[in-house]
């Protein structure tokens, strides 16, 4: 009897550490366990896995659900398709948590009850659906917050370039048809100084390809267009602002409406305070040395301060292992 006893306790606390992370759609398990350097997709998840094992939790990953055994929690990173559901419906919902990165124009499915029930909380970067009831806030996490190190002078690098693929939506805040204007209006003022990049692009004049590295590309650049895929929300704040700035770049910036609750005013060019692309290029291109010097100045002081750091890797990794501690706590 004591032996069996003793059996039990050995398997609760080998199953009790179990967390299972869900892989987003479109990145593989065998990339959520790459080593460092892979790309922003593995960079937090590397982290993310390190500080769990830190913390004694044992690391397991799955794309269906069918092979979650006795887990402490579930995290889902993006995906929510009903098999998915279907399985987490065998545990009990507050062990499932659905970390999103995408906003309504996106991925509508992730605010609608009909495909969250499964979760006993969701965290977006959108705020305005944010009630600290169903719905929670989270930041971005990014791979880097240093500037990378350049010694391409101001007057050899070119204008403007932009990064993105060519999507299209009918959600009415949505900043595609933005994007498309802007590479249109330079196609036919100068289609010399915007380099466009990224996918779906065939065609344009100023279209150079797709890119290996949005940091070693945008560094050559004074301007880095970076138009959120949604307008006019709070907090939906990604990785594109941070590819410029890290990149030595300035960004050009159009999304969120409160973007300066998270970047100062003084790190970009806010594309609102322009009533036209004409505007806007005439500004850019008039920037003399010293202006475009104090941008990448308040840019470093930035990525020093305290601020910046929400938006780290290791902040992300707090925020989730939190989470499971209040698992662990409800469970007791």
């Amino acid at each position: 009897m004591k032996r069996v006893l003793l059996c039990l306790l050995v398997n609760l606390c080998v199953y009790a550490s179990r967390v299972y992370l869900i892989p987003c759609k479109g990145l593989s398990m065998e990339q959520l366990t790459a080593f460092p350097g892979t790309g922003f997709g593995s960079a937090p998840f590397i982290h993310l896995k390190a500080a769990l094992e830190s913390e004694g939790y044992e690391v397991f990953f799955s794309s269906d659900g069918v092979n979650i055994e006795d887990p402490i929690a579930i995290i889902s990173f993006g995906r929510m398709d009903h098999a998915l559901l279907r399985e987490l419906g065998r545990f009990p919902r507050e062990q499932s948590l659905l970390f999103s990165f995408e906003p309504p124009v996106v991925s509508p499915k992730v605010y609608n009850p009909s495909y969250t029930y499964a979760f006993g909380k969701v965290f977006v970067l959108w705020q305005d659906v944010v009630d600290n009831v169903r719905y929670f806030k989270f930041h971005y996490p990014q791979p880097r917050l240093s500037m990378i190190e350049s010694e391409i002078p101001f007057k050899e690098k070119k204008l403007a370039a932009l990064i993105a693929g060519n999507k299209n939506s009918v959600h009415a805040q949505s900043l595609y048809a933005g994007r498309l204007d802007l590479i249109k209006f330079f196609e036919k003022v100068n289609p010399s100084a915007l380099d466009l990049y990224g996918p779906g692009w065939d065609g344009f004049l100023s279209w150079k390809g797709c890119v290996s590295s949005k940091w070693e590309t945008l560094k050559h650049y004074k301007f880095g267009f970076c138009y959120e895929n949604m307008h006019s929300q709070r907090g939906y704040i990604t990785e594109k602002i941070f590819d410029v700035m890290v990149s030595g770049c300035v960004p050009v910036y159009l999304g969120a409406v409160d973007i300066t609750d998270y970047v100062p005013a003084t790190c970009f060019v806010d594309r609102r305070s322009f009533s036209s692309n004409k505007e806007l290029y005439t500004f850019l291109e008039r920037m003399d040395e010293s202006t475009h010097a104090g941008y990448l100045k308040a840019i470093r002081d930035f990525f020093a301060s305290e601020e910046a750091k929400l938006f780290s890797v290791e902040h992300f990794a707090e925020e989730i292992i939190r989470e499971i501690h209040l698992i662990e706590k409800i469970k007791k």
